[in-house]
């Protein structure tokens, strides 16, 4: 049984960010606010925003599914692979002293988009985040706009590393890294060949001793039966 709350005919503004279906007003999430996109899922800054914590984050699936309760796990897996990669993103960027996440089902659970969505708060000592609720309020496009481009920065290595691990971002922008990264390699592989030499080794070792106990056990056996 699924618990679904959105009106006939819903409009879902984040079936339209995903979609990149846009009118001039609506939804109130707007193109530049999306820093990262895969397949499954979409990650925005959120157009509301708390006192001490900006820039916080919006995920959701790429398809619609309106709460946790018709969710498929590949979905939620990439979903969740998405948040955990904003959070270090997040980290990197915005220098933040812990990150929170949430998610919300039902009226009485405080949902209010009928559409999944996971919120990704950055969180700083003292910032009173769930005390200062009451002090929401709506940005403007032009506010989140700074956030959106450096999440979206991939000209930032430790951000570059973060999103080229979890396979989400901008590949153009990654060839520096991917260069040191072969050098690097070609010093494993050295290394790797100087292992596989020792394990050889070792080998002939391992096999030299056990037909040396095999020799001896076989003496033994001999000596008892005489």
């Amino acid at each position: 049984m699924m618990y679904n709350h959105a009106p006939e005919n819903y409009d879902c503004p984040f079936c339209r960010v995903a979609k990149n279906e846009y009118t001039e007003t609506y939804p109130i999430t707007r193109p530049g606010d999306v820093f990262l996109k895969t397949e499954w899922a979409t990650a925005f800054i959120a157009a509301g925003t708390w006192p001490n914590n900006p820039g916080n984050v919006l995920v959701i699936p790429n398809r619609h599914f309106e709460n946790i309760y018709e969710l498929p796990l590949e979905y939620a897996t990439e979903v969740h692979r998405l948040t955990r990669a904003t959070a270090l993103a997040m980290k990197a960027v915005y220098r933040c002293d812990g990150i929170s996440t949430r998610q919300h089902n039902e009226p009485h659970g405080s949902q209010d988009v009928w559409h999944y969505h996971v919120h990704v708060f950055p969180r700083y000592a003292g910032d009173d985040l769930y005390v200062l609720s009451p002090q929401r309020r709506t940005t403007t496009p032009e506010e989140r706009l700074p956030y959106a481009q450096q999440l979206r920065d991939a000209g930032r290595p430790e951000v570059c590393m973060v999103f080229e691990y979890h396979g989400l971002f901008n590949q153009a922008h990654l060839e520096p890294i991917r260069r040191r990264r072969a050098e690097l390699e070609g010093k494993q592989e050295a290394v790797l060949e100087l292992l596989l030499e020792g394990t050889h080794k070792a080998r002939e070792v391992a096999r030299e001793t056990l037909a040396r106990v095999k020799r001896n056990m076989h003496l033994n056996y001999l000596e008892e039966v005489a």
